[in-house]
Formats: structure tokens, C-alpha cells, sequence
């Protein structure tokens, strides 16, 4: 995504809060977790992303 290139319609812009519900997006990511976690053998890197995005959701609500 390019520098100052809106991220509404993404994870990331639904976390930030660019669109959307800020707890919808926390419970979402939380049961994607699980749901990645369950699975076993699924790329490590997703599942980095998802906790990034749900530790800066945290951050920004708190």
C-alpha cells in the first residue's frame, strides 16, 4: 500500500478505526486468532499480523 494511501476497507483500516466498529473489529480478530491457532501449520506470518493489529486496536482504545 502506498504512503498516505487510505486503508479503509482493510483489517488494518477497520482496526484504526477508519470504518466500522472498534470492538466488532477486536472480537473478529480475537476468533481469527483462535481459529489460526487451532489450525496448526498456518503461515506464522498471518498470525504475527493479526496479533499486531489486535495489540494496536488495544492500544488505541486505551
Amino acid at each position: 500500500m502506498a504512503s498516505g494511501e487510505s486503508e479503509k476497507g482493510t483489517w488494518l483500516g477497520l482496526c484504526r478505526g477508519e470504518e466500522g466498529d472498534v470492538s466488532v473489529a477486536r472480537d473478529l480478530l480475537e476468533h481469527a486468532l483462535r481459529g489460526l491457532n487451532a489450525e496448526g501449520g498456518v503461515d506464522k506470518a498471518w498470525i504475527r499480523q493479526a496479533e499486531g493489529w489486535l495489540e494496536e486496536l488495544n492500544r488505541n482504545e486505551g
